[in-house]
């Protein structure tokens, strides 16, 4: 990871705490300076982690151990919005393919409702980055386990790195993030004889 210096500007008393040579402080801090733009959604929390040189996972812990709520429904309303989103989907045609970024599914991972993608959509399409980054964190090995062994997630590899590569320029979003809306492009352009909505479940968690 290349690092830079910058002069930025501090109370006196606050020095001392910001000048430790501490791996674990100098990521906490440099994750608090982040974190207004995540919250401002300048940028997302996958392209937060990036900058960090950690997994967007390893993110959402850190920041929950600070106080930041990552996931803040109950169980009702998370039922309520996927009811939503699947009426909204099946509103404009007879069918509705669904892709996801990594943020809904570390989400009902976390609460432990991973089953609710089969009962609202019954398949679920993943671009192969979005993959990667929820099976790779030898941390979180029970949450990769369960997206390895999921019969309802579908794996697609993605190849148009020129289109992914210029998303990531000009958007605040990670790799898994900017394949997610490729893969929903390209699936818009693949059905358009047939009736079907393709929707990003990203949308509705973000």
């Amino acid at each position: 990871m290349l690092y830079t210096t910058i002069e930025i500007h501090i109370p006196e008393a606050m020095k001392p705490y910001v000048t430790e040579k501490n791996a674990e402080d100098e990521l906490q801090r440099n994750a608090l300076l982040l974190y207004p733009y995540v919250l401002q959604k300048k940028i997302s929390n996958g392209r937060a982690a990036e900058i960090l040189g950690i997994s967007k996972l390893d993110l959402i812990d850190l920041y929950g151990k600070m106080g930041f709520c990552y996931f803040d429904q109950t169980m009702d309303e998370l039922d309520k919005d996927l009811e939503t989103f699947k009426s909204l989907g099946l509103s404009g045609g007879d069918c509705m393919i669904v892709v996801s970024d990594t943020t809904p599914l570390i989400s009902l991972l976390k609460v432990g409702h991973l089953d609710l993608l089969d009962k609202y959509f019954g398949e679920v399409q993943i671009p192969q980055a979005v993959f990667d980054e929820l099976t790779s964190n030898k941390r979180f090995a029970l949450e990769a386990e369960e997206i390895r062994n999921c019969p309802y997630i579908r794996v697609v590899q993605i190849e148009d790195d020129k289109s992914v590569d210029i998303i990531r320029r000009v958007t605040g979003l990670d790799l898994g993030e900017s394949e997610a809306i490729i893969l929903t492009d390209n699936l818009h352009s693949d059905s358009k004889e047939a009736e079907c909505s393709i929707f990003l479940l990203e949308l509705m968690f973000g």
